[in-house]
């Protein structure tokens, strides 16, 4: 029998479903095959469909680690229904709605009377998530990894809130239920979509260490750390045994650093795609500005491809060290685009101008614009809860509120030292939405400001 704050969670998370069906057979173009998925993917999924390997070889190339396994895999495996490329995005989003919902409950049943907190912080952030055009376009995808973590995120964020509360409290934490647990395979989840997700999923496992030695943890906890120790030590040793290179990060590493460390990409960024650095041409600006790109070599020009990474993570090493002017300027206008910026970037993905977009894309513009001005409304009033909380030595709220800090901090710092844009702004945001929430409906928080209001 479910309970109408279960049934409340369904019906958003139906809207939201119906949402990104609609987005996905509207954005996606008909008649696509999953092995054309942009951004290095598609070569893996077809390496997958057609050799059962994780490959992606063209001829005259061979890559084995330049993409974390997670997008691949999952196209692959849903690809055995259909390689149509909407019928796979469509059948995703579908099965990822519904993991979505049955986990939520499941997750809030766990923790006994909290559950009812849960659920409401989970029902306003989805409720949030309806509203925002960015999240449900992102979500609605499946070209990039913002199209399987940023539902997994709302229950990450709200499982290492918890988890790292009670790891920092002296007393008894209470029932955590499944939360331990979710910290430790959600966050392996992420980082195996996604690998700038790595700092977000040590310190959910740091969070599930401590709570264990302050307070000891369920067989499930330890059994979901060994379960993302196995994953990511396992992950490693495959990309050590197929390209030489003991690591579970991915073989464009290096080339992501570079990105957001070289005079080309401070010139571009944010205005342009800085996938653009490789295309070697003459790019116009938003301004008029004319930036001339230096031919750059390519995976084909090195021995392998962990080479390749190493040769451009020294070239961006070098030039910050060069240039520690121009690379401050670089991570200002990084910080800037992260913290400030109400406009959906880059502005221009190819060489196609810009101004040549049609009605739909400019009013998707507008609409980001608007879940930006939002979201800056969000940092303001975190900012403002924070500082009430320290001024009234409300611990508990204050404890969160940290937590949060460090989780933003930990989500923040790949995009602030690599690049970032619209999307990777938007999933920061989210993270602010469900960070709030948790302080509204806190039980433990409300009970502590009325104690010390008396």
């Amino acid at each position: 029998m479910l309970l109408r704050s279960e049934r409340l969670l369904l019906l958003i998370t139906a809207v939201v479903l119906v949402e990104k069906l609609l987005l996905a057979s509207v954005l996606i173009t008909p008649g696509r095959d999953v092995s054309e998925l942009g951004f290095g993917f598609g070569g893996y999924v077809e390496g997958l469909l057609t050799q059962g390997q994780f490959a992606a070889d063209d001829g005259d190339l061979c890559l084995r680690s330049s993409r974390m396994p997670g997008l691949p895999a999952t196209v692959a495996l849903l690809a055995q229904v259909s390689r149509d490329w909407i019928t796979v995005a469509l059948l995703k989003n579908a099965l990822w709605s519904a993991g979505f919902a049955a986990l939520a409950i499941y997750f809030a049943r766990s923790v006994g009377d909290a559950g009812g907190r849960i659920r409401a912080v989970i029902s306003v952030s989805m409720m949030v998530f309806s509203l925002s055009p960015a999240l449900v376009k992102h979500a609605a995808m499946i070209t990039y990894e913002e199209g399987f973590i940023t539902e997994l995120l709302i229950l990450y964020a709200i499982a290492f809130l918890m988890t790292a509360r009670a790891a920092s409290s002296r007393s008894n934490p209470g029932r955590l239920g499944v939360a331990p647990a979710l910290v430790a395979l959600l966050g392996v989840c992420l980082f195996m979509f996604k690998e700038s997700m790595l700092p977000v999923f040590l310190a959910g496992v740091a969070s599930v260490l401590v709570l264990v030695v302050r307070h000891g943890a369920s067989r499930g906890a330890l059994v979901a750390l060994a379960v993302a120790g196995s994953l990511t030590g396992g992950w490693a040793v495959r990309n050590h045994v197929v390209s030489g290179r003991f690591t579970p990060m991915t073989s464009y590493s290096g080339a992501n650093f570079f990105r957001g460390a070289n005079t080309a990409g401070l010139e571009l960024y944010p205005d342009v795609s800085l996938d653009r650095l490789w295309a070697g041409e003459q790019i116009v600006r938003r301004d008029g500005a004319i930036v001339d790109l230096p031919p750059l070599p390519t995976e084909v020009d090195f021995a392998d491809e962990f080479a390749f990474s190493d040769h451009f993570r020294e070239l961006g090493v070098a030039w910050i060290r060069a240039h520690p002017g121009l690379a401050w300027a670089f991570f200002r206008k990084k910080a800037a685009n992260f913290f400030l910026s109400t406009e959906m970037t880059p502005y221009r993905i190819g060489l196609e101008p810009a101004a040549n977009e049609g009605w739909t894309r400019r009013a998707y513009r507008h609409g980001v614009a608007l879940w930006l001005v939002f979201g800056r409304i969000l940092q303001v009033v975190f900012g403002c809860v924070l500082a009430h909380a320290i001024a009234r030595r409300l611990r508990g709220r204050a404890a969160t509120l940290v937590a949060a800090l460090a989780l933003i901090a930990c989500y923040a710092t790949p995009s602030l030292i690599g690049f970032n844009y619209e999307r990777h702004v938007s999933l920061y945001l989210l993270i602010l939405v469900v960070s709030l929430a948790m302080v509204a409906f806190g039980r433990a928080d409300q009970r502590e400001a009325a104690s010390a209001a008396a």
